[in-house]
């Protein structure tokens, strides 16, 4: 910890730093040094000043590393304004902007954020029609594989079958994610399996940056068994797509909506976890 907030002081604090210049070398070369690498990126590219958000991480950074340097077990904790304001007896910044910065140096917030996309409440709707989780996933992999263009699935309805939603209902939630555009159908899957996985925030926090961060160009990995939050957050990721990566999924028609939705993703394949010995 202390060797990488040093490495990351001394790269910021070496010449001129844009906040992208700054995520990628917390990202790739030092992570420890942050304990966030989630929020560290909404963090660097919020909008204001590109000087005042390099400077108010670089304070964060070293009151982190004087706060490493002289733990003192026996008194109470410096509060780390307390510490800024020691090292920086002009410092301008308020203690609400440092505090902001320094959660992100000191910890990591776990967050479920399934609830919150997009698709969450068509999902839930569905559901309370009468759809099964089967005949969701029929319509995500029907969807996935049209191109954009609304195929005819009332006869895919669990619901349709039992009588228990109209056709005009069906094409309501149906014509939803055509006109959400690509992120639709993946949004729909990871929707469908919110809740299902207790394990979301510590892997989409956690793991998925301890995985992602050590990759370098042109690097192969296999992911095996992620969530499907987990396959989004990483085809939405810029910074690793000069990687190839195989994700292999237990799930036959999961991997199937999957494969549909990013056929056009030529660094990425899926494969189910029974046919692994593939693809090592």
């Amino acid at each position: 910890m202390q060797k990488s907030l040093k490495g990351l002081r001394c790269f910021i604090d070496s010449e001129e730093r844009t906040p992208k210049d700054i995520y990628k070398f917390v990202r790739f070369y030092e992570p420890e040094a942050v304990a966030d690498l989630k929020k560290v990126k909404a963090y660097l590219f919020k909008d204001f000043n590109d000087s005042a958000k390099v400077h108010q991480l670089l304070a964060a950074v070293r009151v982190k590393e004087y706060l490493t340097e002289n733990r003192d077990h026996n008194r109470q904790s410096r509060r780390p304004y307390d510490v800024y304001k020691l090292l920086y007896p002009q410092g301008t910044i308020s203690e609400k902007n440092f505090n902001e910065g320094f959660e992100i140096i000191d910890a990591v917030e776990l967050v479920d954020e399934g609830g919150d996309i997009n698709a969450s409440k068509t999902v839930a709707r569905w559901r309370a029609m009468g759809e099964s989780r089967e005949s969701i996933l029929r319509f995500l992999k029907a969807i996935a594989a049209s191109s954009g263009v609304v195929p005819d699935l009332y006869q895919l309805s669990d619901g349709a079958v039992n009588g228990q939603i109209t056709k005009k209902e069906f094409f309501e939630t149906v014509k939803l994610f055509a006109k959400s555009g690509p992120s639709g159908t993946i949004d729909a899957l990871c929707a469908l399996e919110f809740g299902e996985k207790s394990d979301g925030p510590l892997e989409n926090a956690l793991v998925y940056y301890s995985v992602s961060s050590a990759l370098r160009e042109g690097d192969s990995v296999l992911i095996v068994e992620p969530s499907c939050e987990f396959v989004r957050k990483w085809m939405l990721d810029e910074y690793i797509r000069d990687c190839h990566v195989t994700f292999a999924v237990s799930d036959k028609e999961v991997c199937s909506v999957l494969a549909g939705h990013y056929k056009a993703m030529k660094y990425a394949q899926f494969v189910t976890v029974e046919n692994i010995t593939g693809v090592i």
